[in-house]
């Protein structure tokens, strides 16, 4: 079974931070969190640096919040 509930997602590097309103599934079959494009990546372009396990983020013009 998954349950969706809406939710306020919030990200911050200490410095700058942004939230926005999103629903989000949990299931209980799923041991690690997992972000999708629906209510995360969409808000965002994600550039991810695999040989150092980095992900830069950056607001586009999709973003609802603030």
């Amino acid at each position: 079974m998954v349950r969706y509930p809406q939710i306020t997602l919030r990200l911050t590097d200490g410095v700058e931070g942004r939230e926005w309103p999103a629903w989000v599934g949990f299931s209980p079959s799923i041991q690690r969190p997992l972000f999708g494009f629906t209510g995360f990546l969409q808000f965002v372009t994600a550039i991810f640096h695999g040989d150092r396990e980095q992900v830069e983020l950056a607001v586009n013009r999709l973003y609802p919040g603030t």
